[in-house]
């Protein structure tokens, strides 16, 4: 693997980890049903 290529998958890694979060937030919330359930997604959204 070249210079480049190895920079471009750098890249596209850190773009991926980087906006996970973004997507992962409403499936995170969609969890809670009950108030147990909305307190431990609360706190999960707070980290």
């Amino acid at each position: 693997m070249s210079l480049y290529g190895l920079l471009v998958l750098i890249h596209v890694v850190a773009a991926v980890v980087g906006m996970g979060p973004s997507f992962a937030m409403p499936v995170i919330q969609s969890f809670g049903k009950t108030k147990e359930s909305l307190v431990f997604v609360n706190q999960i959204v707070k980290r």
